[in-house]
């Protein structure tokens, strides 16, 4: 909750919180109904004040998307820069910094989605709402960014639209339920064109843009792993989904606790002893000890 003590009238949160400054640069991504999924399917007992005291600040950030980063021509959200993204280099950046594209889409059909499902347990009587934005999101997603073979990049400045061989492009996964099967399909065929010895590759080897220590441009992170893999298993692929979570494990048993990790080598870069590579692989070490987990329908 720590952003949101920091939150601004118009929704936004910092983009940094340090110890002499908060930075309002750029924000971060919408990723808090992707979380809440887990966080009450691991504790179903979250209280209902700790709920209640989630859902306004999170009405107020998911609005300022929908509302204040919309442009004319678009029925979808858009970024000012990839830092928005959290994936900060990224190759869907290369045609411009500011794009509309499918994985911000993505993360808010799953946030409008917990927050119908959060008014209703609260009983705040905003589930129409919230639904509604969701159906307009996944029906835009659609209509504004897929091609029939893989979702697009679009420029807000123009509406010109291009490809991206970037891993971002597959985080729809995630929100494979309000997707058409056949565009799922689509995605999970393209998932093992990323997936080296060591896990989900950021960009493919292959890629001409491919740079071992690229940042965003090659190397293995834990947060794009536990995303990919949670949409691997959330498309009903859970044989790969082990799959990927058993050679993250291998990768972070040869290279550490890394910041990121070179795609092929499994050697780490940058920060070698980073909190949320280690929180992610004990989250995932968790779930594959079969910790028990409630069955929620998050779904109205």
């Amino acid at each position: 909750m720590e952003p949101f003590n920091h939150q601004l009238s118009d929704g936004r949160i910092p983009d940094a919180i340090m110890y002499n400054e908060i930075t309002w640069d750029f924000v971060k991504p919408p990723i808090q109904g992707w979380t809440l999924e887990r966080l009450l399917t691991l504790r179903p007992d979250i209280s209902t004040e700790s709920l209640a005291g989630i859902y306004a600040p999170l009405c107020r950030f998911t609005k300022m998307w929908l509302h204040t980063r919309r442009c004319t021509g678009s029925e979808l959200p858009y970024y000012i820069h990839g830092n928005d993204s959290g994936w900060d280099n990224s190759t869907s950046f290369m045609a411009d910094n500011v794009i509309i594209n499918a994985d911000l889409a993505s993360h808010l059909i799953l946030q409008t989605n917990i927050l119908a499902f959060l008014s209703k347990r609260l009983g705040r009587g905003e589930e129409e709402y919230w639904v509604g934005e969701r159906a307009r999101l996944v029906k835009a997603l659609i209509v504004e960014l897929w091609d029939g073979e893989e979702f697009l990049v679009k420029r807000v400045a123009d509406g010109s639209t291009s490809k991206s061989t970037s891993l971002l492009q597959l985080v729809p996964l995630t929100a494979s339920r309000f997707l058409p099967k056949d565009i799922v399909d689509k995605l999970m065929a393209q998932v093992k064109t990323f997936t080296t010895d060591w896990s989900l590759a950021s960009e493919p080897p292959s890629s001409p843009h491919y740079e071992s220590d690229g940042y965003w441009r090659g190397p293995i992170w834990a947060p794009s792993t536990i995303l990919l893999e949670s949409g691997l298993r959330e498309a009903g692929h859970t044989k790969l989904a082990d799959d990927i979570r058993s050679k993250f494990f291998e990768l972070c048993a040869h290279g550490g606790f890394a910041e990121n990790f070179d795609a092929v080598s499994g050697e780490g870069h940058r920060d070698l002893s980073h909190t949320w590579t280690s929180s992610i692989y004990l989250i995932l070490r968790q779930q594959a000890c079969g910790v028990r987990k409630e069955t929620i329908d998050f779904t109205l």
